[in-house]
Order: C-alpha cells, then structure tokens, then sequence
C-alpha cells in the first residue's frame, strides 16, 4: 500500500510547491506572467489535481473499478498531466531572466518535469517490450 501511497504524496507535495510559487509570482503583481496561459494552466492544474487525488484516495476501491473500467477516465489525468509538464517548459523557457519568477521553487518545477518526462519514457519504452514479448508468445 505505502508504494502506491508515496508517489501521490510527493506528487501533492510537489504541486503545494507549484501553488506556494504561483500566489508569490501574483502577490509580486506581475502582469506580464500572470497573463500567461502556461501560469494559468500550472495554477489550475495544481488545485484540480490535489483534489483528484484527495478524492481518488477517499474513495479508493470505488475509484479503482470504476477507472479500471473506464479507460477515457484512466487516461485522461495522464493527457492532463502531459499537458502540465508541457506548459512548465514553455512557462519556464518564456520567463528565463525574469526577476518575478527566480525562486528555488522554479528549479523544483523544471526538475519535477525532466522526472516526469524520464519516468513516461521509461514506462513508454517498458509497455513497448513487454507488447512484443506478448507477440512472440
């Protein structure tokens, strides 16, 4: 149980982080970010998805059948979550230099996003072999 456990509480960590940095960059008043969709996604996504997982862990047998069931529910944080990932690059490469956004929370996004590309990677490359071991069979 604690292995399926540990990797929702550092993802909640994480996105705490993501919504610490995102209220300092809007009580900075930074216009020329807070205007960006990427901050905005980032933001929302943060919230949305603490809540998911809140909810997904209340109702876990419940949760557990019915997104085994349901492939377009079991898939669609995963379409959301690469859409974070990719809206932290974009946000990251469109505010290089800017003094609003320099924190160590912005280092933390950038690595938890190089971490999440590396782990769908693997898990990408890992359902390739273990389809075409399946074939073989």
């Amino acid at each position: 149980m604690i292995s399926i456990i540990l990797p929702y509480i550092f993802t909640i960590m994480i996105l705490f982080f993501t919504l610490r940095y995102v209220y300092n960059i809007e009580t900075k008043k930074c216009a020329e970010i807070t205007d960006l969709w990427e901050f905005k996604y980032i933001k929302y996504y943060a919230i949305l998805f603490i809540i998911f997982i809140l909810l997904f862990f209340i109702f876990y047998p419940i949760s557990l059948i019915f997104l085994h069931k349901n492939i377009v529910l079991y898939t669609l944080p995963l379409v959301f979550s690469l859409v974070f990932v990719l809206s932290i690059f974009k946000f990251l490469k469109k505010t290089k230099g800017n003094e609003c956004t320099d924190s160590w929370e912005k280092k933390l996004l950038k690595i938890y996003g190089i971490i999440y590309v590396i782990t769908l990677t693997l898990a990408i490359i890992s359902l390739i072999i273990l389809n075409i071991l399946n074939i073989r069979k």
